[in-house]
């Protein structure tokens, strides 16, 4: 299992707090989740070149054909800072689905979580992020 954290190095004013990457971090990483929505590639071209994003109006950018579907599990392979109120989660199909062990070889697919509270409130933009993702997918349990 291969599972990336990666805590951005620009000033902690521009990035989503480390405390709440770590608080999510420390549920999600290498975690088995069944989503509850499909998680899509990137439409091709355009604008729509950027990974599907999440926010508190629900989906942007996610015009592309389904990588992973709703009902599915998942594996939770990295969890990314990106800019000052987000983070990306890549998620792959669990290698006992019968595919590759390889994680490059897995059907994955990255989505942008982006959260409204600034920086200055790390516990409120892990309550927040935390929200969004059980929008999108829980933790399996060892029946699923």
């Amino acid at each position: 299992m291969c599972v990336s954290i990666v805590f951005s190095s620009v000033s902690s004013v521009f990035a989503l707090q480390r405390s709440a990457i770590e608080q999510i971090a420390s549920l999600y990483s290498g975690r088995l989740v069944v989503l509850r929505s499909d998680l899509r590639a990137p439409s091709s071209g355009g604008e729509g070149m950027q990974a599907p994003m999440y926010d508190v109006k629900g989906w942007h950018f996610a015009a592309g054909s389904a990588v992973l579907r709703s009902g599915e599990q998942a594996e939770v392979t990295g969890i990314f800072n990106y800019a000052e109120r987000g983070l990306f989660l890549e998620l792959a199909a669990p290698v006992d689905r019968g595919g590759p062990d390889a994680l490059i070889d897995r059907p994955r697919a990255r989505l942008r979580i982006m959260t409204e509270v600034p920086s200055a409130d790390p516990s409120g933009q892990a309550a927040e992020a935390l929200r969004l993702i059980e929008k999108l997918m829980s933790i399996a349990s060892s029946a699923d």
